[in-house]
């Protein structure tokens, strides 16, 4: 079996392992919250469930969702 080349370039790679970072980020942010009765447990799920269904190969949607991640977790921090 031979492998053919990778549709990904290196900084798509980057990007994705970025988005993936700043999601789990988010996520234990949530999950202190929710520890300490500030956000519900479901948000995490909801969270991962999104990243989740992200194209890897949508360079796009990656940039879009890990702006939304950024800003989401800028807010929760600044929440607490």
């Amino acid at each position: 079996m031979t492998a053919g080349p990778s549709a990904w370039r290196v900084n798509d790679a980057i990007a994705y392992d970025e988005m993936r970072d700043c999601a789990s980020a988010l996520a234990s942010q949530l999950l202190q919250r929710a520890q300490q009765g500030g956000s519900s447990r479901d948000s995490v799920i909801s969270l991962r469930a999104q990243v989740n269904a992200v194209d890897g190969f949508d360079r796009a949607a990656v940039d879009r969702l890990t702006a939304e991640l950024e800003s989401r977790g800028s807010n929760v921090a600044s929440n607490t």
